[in-house]
């Protein structure tokens, strides 16, 4: 049996590591073997430029992800392949020296605002979900998050959330909703459809 790829996209701050964590525990209760990784963990290598550089970069453009690795990996993860893949550092805006291994799994779980950005990724999916929440929660949850998480300045979200991040939102993000089979509140539990994931899952094993 192949891998079942799981497609999780959506505004930033919607809800999607929250869905993710509740269906990776209940399907780890119902022997499905599973892992989820973020469309993140793909930012490019940016070793060769200085701090200062990397703090300048658009992480909120499709661009800003090396989007050949990230196809790479869903098809092989996809083949029930073993692979390695990068770890982000936010706190440095760079890849740790470190990979983290992808062994064979019943499930894999792809989160992120680019998850479906990239056509050639999308024929690996075997589901999409589309993630939505109040643009002023999100808005709250982001601030909350970047400083609690990535030691960041409440100046610098807001400017980068004004800056490049709302404008993603609107000229990628909100497009995929016509991409996806399912659309979800992020505010909502959803255990009804954590059940259906797993359940076809098992069908097919």
């Amino acid at each position: 049996m192949k891998t079942f790829i799981l497609a999780i996209t959506g505004p930033t701050n919607a809800g999607k590591s929250y869905f993710t964590e509740k269906l990776e525990k209940y399907a780890f209760q119902k022997g499905v073997k599973t892992i989820s990784i973020s469309t993140d963990e793909f930012y490019r290598d940016l070793s060769h430029l200085t701090l200062n550089k990397r703090n300048k970069v658009n992480y909120d453009h499709p661009d800003s992800i090396d989007s050949e690795e990230f196809i790479d990996a869903c098809k092989k993860i996809s083949e029930g392949n073993e692979i390695d893949i990068p770890i982000y550092d936010f706190s440095v805006h760079n890849r740790k020296e470190t990979k983290r291994t992808i062994e064979k799994i019943d499930l894999l779980i792809v989160e992120g605002i680019f998850t479906l950005a990239f056509p050639k990724a999308n024929k690996f999916y075997s589901l999409r979900i589309y993630i939505d929440m109040d643009n002023d929660v999100r808005v709250i949850r982001r601030i909350q998050r970047d400083m609690e998480n990535r030691g960041r300045t409440l100046d610098s979200v807001i400017t980068q959330y004004m800056e490049t991040v709302k404008p993603t939102q609107q000229d990628f993000v909100q497009r995929d909703i016509e991409k996806v089979d399912i659309i979800l509140k992020g505010d909502k539990d959803h255990q009804i459809i954590r059940e259906m994931i797993v359940a076809l899952i098992l069908e097919n094993k």
